[in-house]
């Protein structure tokens, strides 16, 4: 099951489910970065840990890729930056 989220024009087209999920998978989130020429590099993988969906947001999420672009200011990190919810 594979669910997009694109950062820059507010699409959110999926609902959180915390941890593990009824299937035994984990959720789990992949992270990109727009290189330009149609082109993105994957960045990593965080695992969904929190058992409390009310602590799940977007921002929460893109916490750790902040920490990873720390050089970038927040134009550059909206417009190149993206995840995909992911069950592994």
């Amino acid at each position: 099951m594979l669910q997009f989220l694109e950062i820059n024009n507010g699409i959110k087209p999926w609902v959180v489910v915390p941890g593990l999920m009824n299937n035994g998978k984990i959720m789990a989130y992949e992270f990109y970065r727009r290189v330009g020429n149609g082109r993105d590099h994957f960045v990593g993988t965080l695992p969904e840990r929190r058992k409390d969906p009310s602590r799940i947001t977007e921002d929460s999420i893109l916490n750790w890729a902040r920490i990873l672009f720390s050089s970038m200011n927040e134009e550059e990190f909206r417009k190149d930056i993206y995840y995909v919810q992911v069950e592994i």
